[in-house]
């Protein structure tokens, strides 16, 4: 075979690597690269980078983790089916619904209570009950507040 021609050098490099060449390739090739610069730096980055592959492929291997893997499967499904599992997962359901019985009672008593008063009176008298309620609430203010203003104003 002739000599190689750079183009054909970069095509065969992975072949050169992996040892896949005839004898006559690989010395056409390895003359080529002893004479060749540009192809013995592309030759030598590709080996490096090859080199940095195979060597994150075959990290050791933890023999134990698929022993660990099964140990804690085996206990979490333990858990799940153990009595504590099995009560936990009957009250806790019981004990939202009578959270939420217990709100609801205590929103209708609530608003019972304040409705109470005004639910036996007729439209007429709930509605003066109300003016009566809001008029002691803000005129008995008013008057407290100018008493102390003639209070006030008297002394000067």
């Amino acid at each position: 075979m002739n000599e190689m021609n750079c183009k054909q050098v970069e095509n065969k490099i992975l072949f050169y690597i992996d040892k896949e060449l005839s004898d006559e390739a690989n010395t056409s090739f390895e003359k080529h690269i002893a004479s060749c610069q540009h192809c013995a730096g592309v030759f030598e980055n590709v080996k490096s980078t090859l080199q940095v592959v195979t060597s994150e492929k075959t990290q050791a291997e933890d023999f134990y983790f698929y022993a660990r893997l099964k140990q804690r499967m085996e206990n979490r499904k333990l858990l799940h089916t153990g009595f504590n599992y099995s009560i936990k997962s009957v009250l806790q359901p019981i004990a939202v619904a009578c959270l939420i019985a217990i709100g609801i009672f205590s929103g209708i008593k609530i608003g019972n209570q304040y409705n109470s008063d005004s639910i036996n009176l007729s439209p007429e008298e709930s509605r003066i009950s109300e003016l009566n309620v809001y008029s002691e609430e803000t005129y008995i203010a008013e008057i407290n507040n100018e008493n102390m203003e003639a209070f006030f104003t008297s002394n000067q």
